[in-house]
């Protein structure tokens, strides 16, 4: 990633290179493979998708964000038939199911015969590798669609969320002079500038953790988490719920509540350092829901360690090495803050910058 943002010339969108990097790492992990061509194995023209495999994929997810995005009536208002579908989403959902099933069947397919071709070691398997060996296996409740569903959950759900909230740590960063001053100072202090930041370095920049958990809050990869049912009758927050009610969870909400949190709309990292208020968060919502970026119990996203490390180091990596600013005639202190709900909440307008590197060019 380095590499190529080291190339780019003039403004230009960042989230495309977290975008790459994250679909690859992740693809690497499930697949055993990226979805970049052989062309692009040493890094070069990574913000240039033109591998067959990887356009599609961008593609599916792009278009699926935007259809979860969409506010379906049916959704909160279950009296309505069927056939109520004024923005016609179904006709497009189906559209699109389609194109999944087609991606992943070929996925799958080309991998078991990667398998059957050079059998894989126990060391060097996939989560593919997995999934198929317990297909294979009787003595599992598995299925086809078991596997695909479970591929594509690992591939979409891991690449945007961890993609907007990358570029939301960025432009926060930007916005704020002093909280740049800090990550810059840390990163020189832990890191140096001798060498690019490694994942080991990343439980030792505090003030970065404190960075990306205050990003959490204030703009979580959903603002609503997947919805719930209750089971069985109960009583909350002094009502009377039935059973079978269709629960709703506002993390967005939650994390500005400012019945919790002090000055709910500004970016303080010191929050969540030692002697804060919120100091040693858990993100996870095991003991704590004062913020839920993630759920919470048995439903708990299960990348969420994958997400957080990622977005620590891949924000690190960028501020220790480039010096970054805007296009000429934008002011940082002014970017644009404006959401936009689509399977993910994102930017309304994606961050450009220009970057400077500001290490030796041996380490890009």
């Amino acid at each position: 990633m380095l590499r190529t943002v080291s190339k780019e010339k003039g403004p230009f969108r960042v989230n495309t290179h977290f975008h790459i990097i994250t679909t690859n790492i992740v693809s690497r992990m499930v697949l055993s493979k990226r979805f970049l061509g052989e062309g692009d194995q040493t890094g070069e023209a990574m913000s240039a998708v033109t591998n067959s495999t990887a356009f599609e994929f961008i593609s599916i997810t792009e278009d699926m964000a935007r259809l979860m995005g969409a506010i379906h009536p049916q959704d909160y208002f279950n009296f309505l038939p069927e056939w109520f579908d004024p923005q016609r989403l179904e006709p497009q959902f189906r559209k699109q199911a389609t194109r999944m099933k087609l991606f992943y069947t070929k996925l799958v397919n080309e991998h078991k015969e990667e398998r059957r071709k050079n059998p894989v070691s126990e060391d060097k398997k996939t989560m593919l590798d997995v999934l198929l060996e317990q297909l294979e296996n009787p003595e599992f409740d598995v299925t086809e669609e078991h596997v695909s569903c479970t591929i594509w959950d690992a591939l979409m759900a891991g690449t945007d969320t961890t993609m907007v909230t990358s570029e939301w740590a960025m432009t926060e960063i930007l916005r704020n002079p002093a909280i740049l001053k800090e990550v810059r100072a840390e990163l020189d202090r832990v890191v140096g500038s001798d060498r690019t930041v490694q994942e080991s370095d990343v439980p030792k920049l505090k003030y970065m953790q404190a960075v990306v958990k205050e990003t959490l809050r204030l703009h979580p990869p959903v603002a609503m988490l997947i919805p719930h049912l209750n089971m069985n009758p109960t009583k909350a927050f002094g009502y009377d719920i039935p059973s079978k009610t269709r629960v709703f969870v506002n993390s967005w909400g939650i994390g500005r509540d400012p019945k919790v949190w002090d000055e709910p709309l500004e970016f303080q990292p010191k929050r969540f350092l030692e002697g804060g208020l919120h100091a040693g968060m858990d993100l996870q919502g095991q003991q704590q829901f004062d913020m839920l970026p993630f759920g919470s119990g048995r439903r708990l996203c299960p990348g969420v360690a994958f997400a957080v490390t990622s977005v620590n180091l891949q924000v690190a990596s960028m501020f220790h090495a480039f010096d970054w600013s805007c296009p000429p005639g934008v002011e940082p202190e002014k970017l644009d803050m404006s959401e936009t709900a689509t399977f993910v909440l994102q930017k309304r307008d994606p961050l450009l910058v220009v970057a400077k590197p500001r290490l030796s060019l041996h380490l890009y």
